[in-house]
């Protein structure tokens, strides 16, 4: 989370395939991390991965095996409050989204790295582009300012660059 008080990761834990979405918290940043806990509110049967929360700590976009299998994102009026959701973003077959500091823009990894926008959070997400030059690579992360991507091919990390986010 952007106030580094809390960790989300995927693990299959302590049950092999069983792929969820586990939270670590800490008090303050100078504390150490707390035991890793399935994530409240996440845990719906079926694998969820690659999640990524928003600057606010108000949304949580992730990865779901559950049919359709795609994105969902969880939603809290508050940071200390209990996720409300899922709801299905209409991006399916989408994996790895990553958001930036803005919230309003994401990377998914699909047939090739795509980027995404929306007005708000109460609108749809919207294609803005394909990174066609990614196209064999996998798990997209974003810098904030989404000026920096990087990706994963074999097990290689490669980071590609841009002067603008309207560039390709």
């Amino acid at each position: 989370s952007t106030d580094e008080l809390a960790l989300y990761l995927n693990t299959d834990g302590p049950t092999p395939d069983d792929f969820k979405i586990y939270v670590a918290t800490r008090a303050t940043k100078m504390s150490g991390w707390g035991a890793l806990m399935p994530g409240q509110g996440l845990d719906l049967a079926e694998n969820e991965y690659h999640a990524d929360i928003s600057a606010d700590n108000k949304e949580l976009v992730y990865a779901a095996d559950l049919p359709p299998a795609g994105l969902r994102k969880l939603t809290r009026v508050s940071a200390n409050q209990p996720w409300i959701g899922p709801t299905p973003l209409q991006l399916d077959g989408k994996q790895s989204p990553g958001l930036f500091a803005n919230d309003l823009r994401m990377i998914v990894e699909g047939s090739s790295i795509q980027e995404y926008t929306r007005a708000d959070r109460n609108t749809p997400w919207t294609l803005v582009r394909t990174h066609a030059t990614l196209a064999m690579y996998r798990l997209p992360g974003i810098s904030a300012d989404g000026l920096e991507i990087y990706v994963i091919r074999n097990t290689r990390m490669y980071r590609a660059t841009r002067m603008s986010i309207d560039q390709v």
